[in-house]
């Protein structure tokens, strides 16, 4: 049961995080039944399903596991050079199920003020994990964002910075229309697969940062990606309904992918 209880703490610190249980065995193997593993995506490991060369194997399924979030059961021969061998003697067999875990999505909120505040509430209900970043301290903090990760820093030094978690949902809403082209630049700057990034404003204030990006090397690629205007146009003006339109707008995102992830 302790491995279990060490699940939550691993969701949340790592990008992608499978188990792995000795679901059979056949003859002599270093494990028995019920034996566990947690692995994240670099190679982490909590726990041991057998150590050495079936356990490397196990590692290396589970990365693929995580990849495509597909659940698989694989079969060790421990003493047979013609199949997937695991260089080991012990004579028997192992079979394996490995799991993906499900690691919460994670809503990134450039700008604390009152949407960024709105957004928060929004993305709680829904489950996110959420990370709010401002350089003002009255804007940050435990007060305020009670139920997120704070980070109050200059805003260029926190994306430069920042290690994203996937699946990633960035906002970026911050008291001023110069520091929303430079955050959004830093941000295509990074090599990193967003599952959305957004950022607030209008048609011409988007097209206009868009077309400074362009000239200044950031692919056309990346730049049609960015969702900005920011949210489903639903006539919104209050920060609570900008908010509502931005959430629905990420909501249809997260689940377009999720189908064509589990479709591949």
């Amino acid at each position: 049961m302790e491995i279990y209880r060490k699940i939550p703490h691993w969701i949340n610190g790592k990008d992608g995080v499978a188990l792995a249980i000795v679901v059979g065995v056949k003859g002599s193997t270093p494990r028995e039944v019920g034996a566990k593993m947690l692995i994240s995506e670099d190679g982490l490991i909590e726990g041991t399903i057998g150590g050495g060369p079936v356990e490397a194997l196990v590692i290396s399924d589970a990365e693929e596991v995580i990849k495509t979030r597909q659940p698989a059961v694989r079969i060790y021969n421990l003493n047979d050079p013609n199949k997937k061998s695991t260089g080991m003697i012990c004579g028997g067999e192992m079979s394996v199920y490995i799991e993906p875990l499900l690691v919460p999505p994670r809503i990134y909120i450039f700008g604390g003020g009152h949407v960024g505040y709105a957004m928060y509430r929004q993305a709680l209900l829904l489950g996110f994990h959420v990370t709010v970043i401002d350089d003002r301290k009255e804007y940050i903090g435990k007060d305020r964002f009670p139920e997120a990760e704070s980070i109050h820093g200059e805003f260029l030094k926190v994306v430069r910075e920042i290690k994203f978690t996937s699946p990633a949902y960035v906002i970026i809403m911050t008291r001023c229309h110069d520091i929303d082209e430079k955050v959004l630049e830093e941000c295509l700057r990074k090599d990193f697969d967003y599952f959305y990034i957004g950022m607030i404003g209008s048609k011409k204030k988007a097209s206009e940062i868009k077309k400074k990006l362009l000239s200044r090397g950031i692919p056309e690629s990346k730049l049609g990606k960015v969702h900005s205007p920011i949210g489903i146009p639903i006539g919104s003006n209050s920060p609570e309904e900008i908010s509502v339109s931005i959430i629905s707008e990420i909501i249809k995102e997260k689940n377009e992918k999720s189908f064509i992830c589990s479709n591949d």
